[in-house]
C-alpha cells in the first residue's frame, strides 16, 4: 500500500460503486442537497369576496428532502 491509496469501509466502497446510499437515493454533494429546501414554500392564499377568508397552503417536501431532513433531524411544521 502506498500513501496515494484510500482506505475506505465497505459502506463507502458500495456508495463508490453504485453511486448510491444505503436508502436508495443517488449520491448528492452537500451543496447540491442544501438547495432543495429553496423549493419548499408558505403561501396564504386570500379570497376577494363578502365574507373575508384565507388559508395556507403547504408545499409537501420531496421523498429525497424528507430523507435529508429526517438525518438532520429537522422538523417542518
Amino acid at each position: 500500500m502506498n500513501s496515494n491509496d484510500i482506505i475506505r469501509s465497505d459502506l463507502a466502497n458500495d456508495k463508490v460503486a453504485t453511486k448510491r446510499i444505503p436508502s436508495g437515493y443517488p449520491v448528492q454533494r452537500f451543496q447540491n442537497l442544501v438547495t432543495y429546501p429553496a423549493t419548499l414554500a408558505k403561501l396564504q392564499i386570500k379570497l376577494q369576496s363578502e365574507i373575508a377568508s384565507s388559508f395556507v397552503i403547504l408545499s409537501l417536501p420531496t421523498n429525497l428532502q424528507t430523507e435529508a431532513f429526517r438525518l438532520v433531524e429537522l422538523r417542518l411544521s
